[in-house]
């Protein structure tokens, strides 16, 4: 079936006037006859995405003409209306065309909800900073549309301490933009730019700087694997990017992660009761749960100020039973003081 293509305008009137600025284009939502649109929220078949554009010129330009209209008098008042009454005649004739577009294509199903869950390394060439750095990596995302997409929802702050000549330095990790990429039966592209907020303490004082870093986090062989099993959405997955760090301490050196783990569905699991348990062996009971272990030292409990082999866990939150989405951080308050 041919796709609609939108109509050419027709011509304008001689007495029209302008503002010297046009109004950037107004995302077309809630016009008779105008249909939910497919895949992400407001996004358009690629097929269609040309009617979609034509509707945006068109209600940014009605959009102009209605500002206007209040300032306007006698016979330009007219003309305006006028042109008002074109532009709604327009919308109808296009909005009628991406309905019947978007009906022509295949369906595309809403995009699917899920969870990373894996770990991190983090590694740059700094002296100071080589690492390798690993964590736990949570991160919720959601795959589909058309063309088909994978977005971060949710990432998580990530960090790292490292010794340079001055101190201790701890880096802070956050997420500061990208977070869309395309998705292909496995194979995932994804640019992001990560924000490194650094603090080194001297022993007289902190010095605190930035760095940032861009990277496209990839499947690509042979640093990264693709979903398996094809063509996914769930299964087991490495995606591995590298770039210069920008700014900072860190500044001038590359800088690389690696993300290794799976992809899963969105389903609540029961929190496991860890209380009384050796810190390890409470990291590996809520690890298998799926879920994210994180640990304080509880001084109420009395012990000293650190966890050690000894410490073992007197409380938790999430509480055992709760039913949470996988990934949900699982804290919990140890002490080394002796059981009783």
């Amino acid at each position: 079936m041919s796709v609609p293509q939108a109509s050419n305008r027709g011509a304008r009137s001689p007495g029209r006037r302008r503002s010297p600025r046009r109004g950037r284009a107004v995302p077309f939502a809630g016009f008779p006859g105008s249909v939910p649109l497919v895949g992400f929220p407001g996004s358009v078949p690629q097929a269609c995405q040309s009617i979609q554009d034509e509707i945006d010129k068109v209600q940014a330009d009605l959009n102009n003409l209605q500002a206007q209209l209040q300032h306007a008098t006698g016979e330009e008042k007219k003309a305006i209306q006028a042109d008002i009454r074109e532009d709604n005649k327009q919308l109808v004739t296009l909005s009628n065309q991406l309905t019947e577009c978007i009906a022509s294509q295949p369906n595309v199903p809403p995009p699917t909800e899920a969870y990373f869950i894996g770990s991190s390394e983090f590694t740059t060439t700094n002296e100071n900073a080589q690492g390798p750095f690993p964590d736990d990596l949570v991160f919720r995302v959601n795959i589909g549309g058309d063309p088909v997409r994978i977005n971060i929802e949710t990432f998580p702050a990530l960090g790292a301490l490292f010794e340079t000549p001055l101190g201790t330095g701890m880096t802070t990790v956050t997420l500061i933009g990208g977070g869309t990429g395309s998705y292909d039966a496995g194979k995932i592209s994804l640019p992001i730019t990560l924000h490194f907020a650094n603090t080194i303490d001297t022993g007289v004082g902190d010095i605190t700087d930035s760095s940032d870093l861009s990277m496209v986090l990839s499947t690509d062989p042979p640093k990264g694997s693709p979903v398996t099993p094809a063509p996914g959405p769930f299964g087991n997955v490495t995606v591995f990017g590298s770039g210069q760090l920008v700014g900072g301490f860190l500044g001038g050196s590359t800088g690389t992660l690696k993300a290794t783990g799976a992809i899963q569905p969105v389903v609540p699991v029961a929190v496991p009761y860890v209380k009384g348990l050796f810190w390890n062996e409470a990291q590996d009971e809520v690890r298998s749960a799926n879920l994210v272990p994180e640990f304080f030292v509880d001084r109420a409990g009395g012990g000293g100020p650190n966890i050690t082999p000894k410490s073992w866990v007197i409380r938790q939150s999430p509480v055992f039973g709760d039913m949470v989405e996988r990934g949900t951080v699982v804290t919990m308050g140890v002490t080394d003081t002796e059981q009783t």
